[in-house]
């Protein structure tokens, strides 16, 4: 190098030499001399070289690399057809590849979805297909002891079978069941398993003589299957939904009779009509109701629409207004809690028309018909038992009453299923209701 030559050059000069192309190549673009002769020489002669790196690690694939070297060339000199072509098979290259890491990382989170909603088998194909990554490895030793575990329970499932023993037998049967949700052994079990668990005497559940006879399905809805219906403040022991607000003890009845749903005010000990409102409009003595009207006590501004959502049925609803829902004095309940005013069915499903619309239900409806014995279910599309203290009831003629939980299980095989994920739904296999006395 010229000893009137940039500094720089001396230095670029020096990496050139130790093989550091790229080194050279930043402190050439920094200088302050871009136009200088050395300057631009060396910048030609790193150009070159950093082609033929970027070229070099091509051929072994290491795109990234290629990409960063290719583009530090194309800063120091114009690039040629040839190199051209190669910055464009490069990016390509690196386009495929983060497309691949996109799908892998897809894969892997449906994975995960799946493992989390007990189908292991599915799960274990998702992460096998992902291959090898530092996120899929963890992964799969995860399923991989939860699939010990479930063999684990059905191995005491089948021990509990050999000993006669039901009710052991469907203990286990269950812990297997929440860790993996679809298996053709858990079939195979339950049908062993449900034939002698109704063999054994369930003591009858009807529906309380005394009381109010209301529950709490999950935190949905708080159930009353009354014909007369009172709303008060929980002052009052026979009060059927108690609020908390400005209200008195007994505030006003919801009737039910061939007519329909009416509402009656009740009267204060002054003789005035406690404060109610339907549609805005004070309630003096007695009124009828219809679907859709907005009914409020104490305060106007607070308040449920009452509906009647499923044609036929009698059964109604109050569905607490969104910004101004009334505040149920019932432990369990939330602010989003519907009362439902059951009077024949209650009716279940993922879409209107219902009664109560849940979209995590795994089969078309559910249907609890209020009868003289307790509750019967009747599940369309679906498998259905309750679980109750005194043991196991799959027969849908059989009536219970509180508490006790519902088990809806989807009839879907495993092509079903994988079609409904691909889809974008949700794969609720599996849905448990607590019914509660309240």
């Amino acid at each position: 190098m010229g000893w009137l030559d940039p500094h720089e050059c001396k230095v670029a000069a020096e990496y050139l030499r130790q093989g550091q192309t790229a080194e050279a190549a930043r402190v050439l673009l920094a200088s302050k001399h871009p136009q200088h002769k050395a300057v631009v020489q060396l910048k030609l002669q790193a150009g070159r070289e950093l082609v033929a790196q970027a070229r070099q690690l091509a051929e072994q694939q290491q795109w990234q690399a290629a990409q960063e070297q290719i583009e530090l060339a194309a800063r120091c000199q114009k690039l040629d057809g040839e190199a051209r072509h190669l910055q464009l098979i490069i990016q390509q290259a690196l386009r495929k590849e983060q497309q691949l890491r996109h799908w892998k990382k897809e894969k892997l989170q449906q994975a995960r979805r799946q493992l989390d909603q007990g189908h292991l088998h599915t799960a274990l194909e998702m992460v096998q297909a992902a291959g090898s990554t530092t996120t899929a490895s963890p992964l799969r030793q995860e399923i991989q002891e939860r699939m010990e575990r479930f063999r684990r329970y059905l191995a005491q499932c089948r021990q509990a079978l050999d000993r006669k023993d039901p009710q052991a037998a469907y203990h286990y049967w269950k812990q297997a069941r929440r860790l993996c949700v679809h298996d053709d052994q858990l079939e195979a079990l339950a049908r062993q398993i449900v034939p002698q668990l109704a063999a054994i005497p369930v003591p009858h559940s009807p529906v309380p003589a005394t009381g109010r006879g209301r529950f709490l399905l999950g935190q949905l809805a708080l159930v009353v299957p009354q014909a007369q219906v009172c709303l008060g403040t929980p002052r009052s022991s026979d009060v059927d939904v108690p609020l908390l607000g400005p209200l008195r003890s007994r505030h006003a009845l919801l009737f039910c009779d061939r007519a329909g749903w009416s509402v009656t005010a009740c009267r204060n000990p002054q003789r005035k009509f406690c404060p109610a409102w339907l549609n805005g409009e004070p309630v003096r003595g007695s009124a009828g109701l219809q679907d859709g009207d907005r009914l409020a006590l104490g305060n106007p501004e607070q308040g449920w629409t009452f509906r009647q959502p499923v044609p036929g049925s009698a059964t109604a609803v109050l569905d607490p207004l969104l910004q101004n829902a009334p505040t149920l004095a019932i432990l369990g309940a939330q602010q989003s809690t519907c009362v439902v005013l059951l009077r024949d069915r209650l009716v279940l499903a993922p879409q209107a028309p219902a009664h109560v619309v849940l979209p995590e239900l795994p089969c078309p409806q559910v249907e609890l018909r209020l009868s003289h014995q307790g509750l019967l279910v009747e599940t369309q599309e679906g498998i259905s038992w309750w679980e109750t203290p005194s043991g196991i009831v799959s027969q849908p003629e059989q009536a219970i009453w509180p508490p006790a939980r519902l088990v809806v299980e989807a009839e879907l095989d495993e092509a079903q299923r994988l079609g409904q994920v691909a889809a974008g739904g949700t794969d609720a296999a599996l849905l448990e209701l607590e019914l509660k006395l309240v």
